[in-house]
């Protein structure tokens, strides 16, 4: 079971099999007012595959907590997550990495998993009340949320075949010809144009791609 006992920097690491699975429920089950989870696709298995898990956080609801999940959303998983829309706010990110639950932004527990050859493991808990740590991961968390995609979005655009918004650099000469002429022949009715330089344009005319 979970104690105060956290150490002198509110920091603990738990690798007792029997309070491994045992944590997360008390962490969730003490939560008041809010918790949030970022789920990356070893954490979403868990959830899925722990119905004590899983049980603990949908009866949340019924207590009036705010649920937040971060996740990636795949084809192979949106019946799952669907489910999840009913217990909380979902929201989708394509670069995750970790599982984590912040509890009442005051608790933060971490999962460290390892590859056992056969899938991710549950090696060790990270546990921490250290006040200056949590607000910090609640910070990132509240990033993660306003760069995030709603699961409702992410969902329509997959069954739609839609490929999302996205802001890509591009360095190669060559490509960014192509990629410009490409735009320019798949124009229907109005094209504009703005160069950086007036040499920028010159180029442009010089190689026939304003013709």
């Amino acid at each position: 079971m979970l104690t105060d006992t956290t150490g002198s920097h509110g920091v603990k690491l738990i690798d007792e099999r029997h309070d491994i699975p045992e944590v997360p429920l008390q962490v969730i089950s003490d939560t008041e007012q809010r918790i949030d989870l970022c789920l990356d696709s070893a954490g979403l298995s868990i959830l899925t595959h722990d119905e004590s898990f899983w049980n603990s956080l949908t009866y949340l609801k019924t207590k009036g907590v705010r649920t937040r999940f971060i996740t990636e959303i795949f084809e192979s998983n949106i019946y799952f997550c669907t489910v999840m829309m009913k217990h909380g706010e979902v929201f989708h990110n394509d670069s995750l990495k970790g599982t984590y639950i912040i509890s009442d932004g005051i608790k933060y527990l971490c999962y460290l998993l390892d590859d056992n050859g056969k899938g991710q493991i549950i090696t060790q808990l990270f546990y921490s009340k250290s006040k200056s740590f949590v607000q910090a991961q609640q910070y990132l968390f509240d990033n993660l949320c306003n760069k995030a995609i709603p699961a409702r979005e992410k969902i329509r655009e997959i069954r739609k075949g839609i490929k999302g918004e996205f802001i890509t650099n591009i360095h190669d000469p060559t490509e960014i010809q192509r990629i410009a002429a490409d735009l320019l022949t798949s124009a229907s009715y109005e094209i504009l144009l703005l160069f950086s330089t007036i040499n920028s344009f010159y180029r442009a005319e010089y190689s026939g791609l304003l013709n």
